[in-house]
């Protein structure tokens, strides 16, 4: 009886870790599909090669995109992310000389407000889903146009 319920314990425990990989790849798969979108418009306005590489790195573990309470979707802050990456280029060409270079985009979480870091070609955009700046109007994508252009326009 007891190797019984050690083998169904087992068992469980096995089907229990499946289900859970399962459903985090069906969360990276529905992530990816929405950074591919942004990858002909990174080619088209930022002059990127189309052999650049855009992923999410980290665990989701929730659907990229629902949100949580009274934050944003991560879905939708890496969007707008890239959203503002492609605006800049289209209206600063500094940025664009930038941003050009670019072989890698990674979005990954992080704190506080929307930032990024850039090195060489590797640029990496830190969102934190649960984050709501209420003393601006500003939206997270207007954030980090304002940080694109004070850094890289000049």
């Amino acid at each position: 009886m007891r190797s019984m319920t050690k083998i169904g314990l087992t068992a469980l425990v096995l089907f229990s870790g499946s289900f859970a990989f399962a459903q985090e790849s069906e969360f990276q798969k529905k992530m990816q599909d929405d950074l591919d979108y942004y990858k002909p418009q990174l080619v088209n306005n930022c002059g990127v090669t189309d052999k650049i590489s855009i992923t999410y790195v980290g665990k989701l573990g929730a659907n990229p995109r629902e949100t949580k309470g009274n934050g944003w979707a991560p879905a939708q802050l890496c969007g707008m992310g890239l959203d503002a990456i492609v605006y800049s280029c289209q209206t600063s060409a500094p940025v664009k000389k930038v941003m050009a270079h670019l072989t890698n985009v990674v979005c990954t979480a992080g704190t506080g407000e929307i930032k990024y870091k850039l090195h060489g070609g590797d640029l990496s955009l830190i969102i934190d889903a649960s984050y709501r700046d209420t003393s601006t109007s500003l939206s997270p994508k207007e954030v980090l146009v304002n940080k694109l252009k004070k850094d890289l326009d000049r």
